[in-house]
């Protein structure tokens, strides 16, 4: 604007404001700098935080809550974005939403992440697979996740390494459980895995519990009856046939 413009001060500024917005939004959004990424990652981290405690006070749906929130500010530096994508797919998996949780751990992979704790997301891969019963990608992600916690043993506790290694290679047995189970459930006998297991067998007579022996009954030797050799709780199955 010239001098003795007759357009006032504040619509001067007003105008400006109008013409320029646009500009200033596309500005702020795209703003990468240090001190916002700054910001972003501390409510990010804060966030994670809340959504540990829920964790560990078995809150789930808040928790759940908690990593959403992190997810969205995390910012895609460093590990930030795939440590915050990790810990929701850890709540999802124990939600039972196996396809969202393998959605971010997938997301997690794409970003950096820690060579030490890359097992992690191999390990609810694996589970999540397990829990939608495709036990042979179950079984790759797990023994991968048990290579790359073998690779890793240097940087970690050992203490730490020997339980995660009993928890990896426990989760690795249940795919064959799982999968004797299904054979079962094929099975033309389906009542046959219902039925009730004898806790300790007599040498005897193997479809009747050690607690019970079979004697010739008072006054004859023609039949025999059922004895108990100790004490028998209520509800204790002592033969099956």
């Amino acid at each position: 604007w010239q001098d003795g413009s007759p357009v006032s001060a504040p619509a001067r500024i007003s105008q400006a404001y109008r013409m320029g917005r646009p500009l200033i939004l596309h500005l702020v959004k795209s703003d990468k700098s240090p001190m916002k990424n700054m910001k972003k990652l501390s409510i990010a981290r804060s966030m994670m935080d809340a959504g540990k405690k829920n964790m560990e006070c078995k809150n789930t749906y808040d928790a759940l809550n908690m990593y959403n929130k992190a997810v969205v500010f995390a910012p895609n530096t460093d590990d930030n974005l795939g440590k915050a994508c990790a810990e929701r797919a850890a709540c999802l998996l124990l939600l039972g939403d196996y396809n969202r949780a393998l959605m971010d751990i997938e997301q997690a992979e794409q970003c950096e992440f820690q060579f030490e704790r890359r097992f992690e997301l191999e390990e609810t891969k694996g589970l999540a697979y397990l829990g939608l019963r495709q036990l042979d990608l179950a079984k790759e992600a797990l023994n991968k996740a048990i290579n790359l916690l073998d690779d890793a043993a240097g940087f970690l506790p050992r203490k730490f390494v020997e339980r995660k290694m009993k928890e990896l290679n426990d989760s690795l047995k249940s795919c064959i459980y799982i999968r004797t189970e299904d054979k079962l459930d094929s099975c033309k006998f389906k009542a046959m895995k219902n039925l009730p297991e004898l806790r300790n067998r007599n040498k005897k007579f193997p479809a009747l519990s050690d607690k019970v022996e079979i004697l010739p009954s008072a006054g004859s030797q023609q039949q025999r009856a059922l004895f108990t050799t100790g004490e028998v709780s209520a509800g204790e199955v002592l033969g099956i046939e």
